[in-house]
């Protein structure tokens, strides 16, 4: 049987691959608590050290990509586990520098994300296959029902 995943799961999962490989997983946490287990965007700025106003972006943003708040729930309920296992390849060090341990490029922290998503796009996708390849296994046969 083939199955054929819609471009919108293939964009949340790269949005959420380009958050994690940029550093800031703690961002798709929140998301997940905020759009999962409906944890208030007030408590998980605080907890999380974003403002409330971030969150909501980064909210709204997954749910454009998903199509419906029901359907961001069931992916991200599904694939956060394997999306929190991807370890960042920017490393912080301070005074708003970073670095790139994949390419050994200074980066500065406001263009982490650009920089994963611009110069390391290749990698994205090979994260992105192997998370779709994983979650898609036969072992996973009840979740294709929010892939397809």
């Amino acid at each position: 049987m083939t199955t054929y995943i819609d471009s919108g799961t293939e964009k949340l999962i790269k949005y959420l691959v380009v958050k994690v490989l940029a550093g800031h997983g703690y961002a798709v946490q929140a998301v997940y608590e905020h759009i999962v287990n409906e944890v208030s965007p007030s408590v998980l700025a605080h907890r999380y050290g974003m403002s409330k106003h971030q969150l909501r972006g980064y909210t709204q943003r997954v749910i454009e990509k998903t199509g419906s708040e029901w359907r961001a729930k069931a992916l991200l309920r599904l694939l956060t586990p394997y999306i929190l296992r991807v370890k960042p390849i920017i490393i912080f060090y301070g005074n708003g520098k970073a670095y790139c341990s994949y390419c050994r490029e200074e980066v500065l922290v406001a263009k982490a994300e650009d920089h994963v998503r611009r110069k390391h796009k290749d990698l994205v996708n090979v994260i992105m296959r192997k998370i779709l390849h994983e979650v898609m296994s036969p072992r996973r046969v009840e979740v294709r029902q929010y892939l397809v």
